[in-house]
């Protein structure tokens, strides 16, 4: 017992640590690790593309909507009185996007379409089976793109 006690604490009795496993002994688990990593991000690379797109539309809320509009039609609910929607009305002019404006207080069935889209307030976007509540520029660019405008 007196042996063991002396090996533990070394030779002079300094508690020096047992010595260390020969260099590349643990090397199967990093190149494991490095092996799991390649496979994780081959998997997104190739094959994540869909969901990635799909995550980035749902971080930016844009949900499905529940309105139909006919394909390739962009429709902005707004009112006159919002500065949002302006901000919104101005970005879709900026980039050129044609769109189907329909102000909450004027447009006859604006008011019901908002409620079914599921929203209390303006601007709302509609596109591609989309709506984004609210107004984002990056939201609303990326949605465009995904609907494939330019």
């Amino acid at each position: 017992m007196l042996e063991g006690a002396m090996h533990e604490a070394g030779p002079q009795g300094r508690g020096r640590p047992p010595p260390r496993a020969p260099a590349g002994v643990c090397r199967g688990s990093s190149l494991l690790g490095l092996l799991v990593a390649i496979a994780v991000a081959g998997g997104l690379v190739l094959g994540g593309r869909a969901l990635w797109r799909r995550t980035r539309l749902e971080g930016y809320h844009a949900q499905p909507s529940a309105i139909e509009v006919p394909e390739g039609a962009v429709v902005l609910y707004t009112a006159s009185w919002c500065g949002k929607s302006k901000k919104a009305k101005e970005f879709l002019a900026e980039k050129g996007i044609a769109f189907q404006e329909r102000d909450v207080d004027r447009t006859p069935g604006a008011q019901d379409d908002l409620r079914a889209l599921g929203s209390n307030g303006v601007p709302v976007l509609v596109v591609a089976g989309r709506r984004i509540v609210g107004f984002n520029r990056e939201a609303y660019a990326y949605l465009l793109e995904y609907a494939g405008f330019p």
